[in-house]
């Protein structure tokens, strides 16, 4: 679909995917499709890098940070090429994996590119068209042309089947994605909690010194009033004596 076609859409276009240039500029940027790859990572769970090297069923890369890591080789998946970057069909993808689906939605996210479909109506439309041409050349078709319809329904099934487990693969990740935005709203609705807690310990705290200061002003002021009595009685007393 390029850009002409995309223009039935109108204002949407946008939302579907990116123009022709766009696409252009990412096919052309530097890509190596044997180093390029999705990290496991402790705090974001993936990153992208550079595979360095390989020993056996370990692997050490460079993450887009500049850290240097080394991990088994099942924790290490292939980036997809650019020309798949951004996609809105991601049953498209050279490598379907956990890291490529979450990246993707994410920048698609980020590019307000927030609709993403797959092939399933596509390999419906094909199959029911397939079996409608079986349908209406099954008198005049030799078996050789019966089969070869036949096996085409049958691949178009399979593909349909795989698309099926795409989809559930999909909303399988999707589903844990809810249940992690939904964990880190939860932590941050908690530490709001406790920072609104604190603050109002915080604001007691500081009222009670502040009472206390006035107390002690106070006392320090009585004090002095105590000194200067005291003073002015012994003064009377020196000069009555004289």
């Amino acid at each position: 679909m390029g850009d002409v076609a995309l223009e039935k859409f109108g204002a949407a276009a946008p939302f579907l995917r990116k123009s022709d240039m766009e696409r252009l500029e990412a096919q052309t940027r530097p890509f190596d499709i044997k180093r390029a790859c999705f990290v496991v990572d402790p705090e974001v769970e993936f990153v992208k890098g550079t595979i360095q090297s390989r020993d056996g069923d370990k692997v050490t890369a460079e993450t887009e940070k500049g850290k240097v890591v080394t991990v088994k080789d099942t924790e290490v998946h292939p980036q997809n090429p650019p020309k798949f970057d951004k996609i809105e069909d991601m049953a498209m993808f050279t490598f379907l994996h956990e890291p490529a689906v979450l990246f993707n939605l994410k920048e698609r996210y980020a590019a307000s590119m927030i609709y993403c479909t797959t092939m399933k109506l596509f390999l419906l439309t094909e199959a029911r068209r397939g079996v409608k041409l079986l349908e209406q050349r099954k008198a005049s078709d030799s078996i050789k042309g019966i089969r070869k319809y036949e096996r085409r329904i049958k691949e178009l099934t399979y593909q349909t089947e795989e698309d099926k487990k795409n989809l559930h693969r999909l909303q399988d990740l999707v589903d844990k994605l809810q249940l992690k935005v939904k964990s880190y709203k939860r932590s941050a609705e908690e530490a709001e909690e406790q920072s609104n807690s604190n603050l109002g310990k915080f604001r007691k705290l500081q009222h009670e010194l502040d009472e206390a200061e006035e107390r002690a002003d106070i006392a320090e002021s009585q004090v002095n009033k105590m000194r200067a009595k005291s003073r002015d009685a012994g003064g009377k007393k020196g000069h009555d004596e004289e």
